[in-house]
């Protein structure tokens, strides 16, 4: 389904940079360009945004209190991880949904899963689980084990363990937990 294209044996050693995710009639895939920061901004506050509204702040209130808090998470991530992938979903010229991974070298090699999010009009069509998909099958294809850090009472975290995500050992005392899924043999 996506998978990376077949590689020479001396891409064995090196981690992937591309996902291959399937377009559909509706949906194109494309790697995040830089004329995609705004739209990439406004589809993560329009996720976060019925988090926030739990607050009960007046509109301008949590309008502002979101753009604040998606705008440093992105600043945090991509400050902590400079080689991050973006891949986005558009459908009809807007973006509908993103991924944002990275390849992990050295001893402990993983594909990491930093974000994912599907616009609230977009969710539960599969636009995630093709994601979700895609990263692992290529994975797969490089025999590496998946990471994420998700809040440990989130729904999320039960839709990723459906998918074979397990907790990492050490329960801490965080918000947020690592999950892997183990790596699989092509």
């Amino acid at each position: 389904m996506s998978t990376m294209p077949s590689e020479s044996a001396d891409d064995a050693v090196r981690p992937p940079t591309r996902i291959v995710l399937p377009h559909s009639s509706t949906v194109r895939w494309r790697r995040e360009a830089p004329q995609d920061a705004q739209p990439l901004r406004a589809l993560r506050m329009a996720v976060r945004a019925a988090d926030f509204a739990l607050l009960g702040l007046a509109p301008a209130q949590l309008q502002a209190l979101c753009a604040q808090q998606v705008d440093s998470q992105w600043q945090q991530y991509r400050a902590r991880f400079p080689d991050v992938y973006c891949e986005v979903a558009e459908q009809a010229g807007s973006l509908v949904g993103a991924m944002a991974w990275r390849s992990e070298r050295g001893g402990a090699a993983a594909l990491h899963l930093v974000d994912i999010g599907v616009h609230p009009q977009w969710q539960s069509q599969g636009l995630g689980t093709a994601m979700l998909r895609g990263l692992m099958a290529c994975a797969d294809a490089h025999a590496l084990p998946v990471r994420l850090e998700v809040l440990r009472h989130s729904r999320a975290r039960d839709w990723y363990i459906r998918w074979g995500f397990a907790p990492v050992d050490g329960a801490g005392l965080t918000m947020h937990e690592t999950l892997v899924r183990p790596a699989q043999r092509p």
